[in-house]
């Protein structure tokens, strides 16, 4: 059946936001066991955000967004359903756990690597002007693996790609993780007593049939508002047949001060177990701008299928 406003999601119901629901913004802990007030890891039949679900207007960034939040720093932090997830319309924003070890990806006690949401469905599409995301869902400023300096400038968050320096004597961050299965979340840019951007966030999406993207898949770092950018995340695409004419990007944020400080590296994203019949573009390009631009991050191609992408500034410049 649907399920009903005003109750807990049980399993086989199909999720529906549309006119019918607020169109202000929504959170839901994704928590490894199902409990009273949260959606647990294999409940509901499908997840749909409908064309009555969506922001007011253009510039409109509070309403017609669903957030699934990554609450277990140790739980698998999955939300699967037995059939679809389909995004029509609005937003639907994958938030990390900056605190999860995530010992698989190379973190650790003294350096944790955080880690994201993992979608599991039959289908997923994102419509034209829709979007899944984990942009700025990342590390924040002066924190994660590689994180830019505080000196100078602020150097730019690293992950895929190492971050830019700032000036005076501002390293930009250094890479971690693997351009193979990546979920770490990307790390923020260097600012001191100064707000600068925060990394992006990691989404891992395992789907047994088609993965259609005509709208935006990512996980990008964000600009702050002050000094160096945050690197872009990690998207990982484990199964499925890739299809679309969107973005998919991971790609980093650029310097709030262009002048002294550094961009952020690029993130990283895999399709190596995807068949890839992708019309779109794919993005891990490093920041554009600062006293250095960011280094471009990593994509894993798989073997079979088409290949179209477009990476800018590989280089530190």
């Amino acid at each position: 059946g649907n399920w009903s406003k005003g109750t807990a999601p049980a399993a086989t119901e199909h999720v529906i936001f549309n006119g019918a629901f607020s169109k202000a913004s929504t959170s839901v802990d994704v928590h490894s066991q199902l409990t009273a007030d949260s959606l647990g890891t294999d409940d509901l039949r499908s997840l749909t955000l409908e064309n009555g679900y969506a922001p007011l207007s253009t510039v409109d960034t509070t309403n017609g967004i669903l957030t699934l939040k990554r609450a277990d720093t140790a739980g698998p932090g999955l939300f699967k359903t037995t059939t679809d997830i389909t995004v029509n319309s609005g937003t639907l924003v994958l938030s990390g756990n900056a605190a999860a070890l995530n010992t698989a990806a190379g973190g650790s006690v003294a350096t944790p690597y955080g880690e994201g949401v993992i979608l599991n469905a039959a289908n997923i599409t994102v419509a034209s002007g829709a979007s899944i995301h984990a942009d700025g869902k990342g590390f924040g400023n002066d924190a994660g693996p590689g994180r830019g300096s505080v000196t100078g400038g602020g150097g730019g968050g690293g992950y895929g790609g190492r971050g830019g320096d700032g000036t005076p004597a501002g390293p930009g961050g250094t890479t971690y993780g693997s351009l193979t299965s990546p979920t770490a979340l990307g790390s923020g840019g260097g600012a001191g007593s100064i707000t600068a951007g925060v990394g992006g966030g990691a989404i891992k999406l395992v789907v047994s049939g088609m993965l259609t993207v005509n709208g935006t898949l990512s996980a990008n770092g964000k600009i702050g508002t002050g000094y160096s950018g945050g690197s872009g995340g990690s998207v990982w695409i484990a199964s499925g047949t890739l299809a679309g004419s969107g973005v998919v990007s991971a790609k980093s944020g650029n310097a709030a001060n262009a002048v002294d400080s550094g961009s952020g590296g690029g993130g990283r994203i895999d399709l190596s177990g995807v068949t890839n019949n992708f019309a779109g573009q794919f993005d891990v390009s490093g920041g554009t701008n600062g006293y250095q631009k960011g280094q471009a991050g990593t994509i894993r191609f798989p073997s079979a299928g088409t290949v179209r992408w477009q990476v800018f500034r590989p280089l530190l410049e």
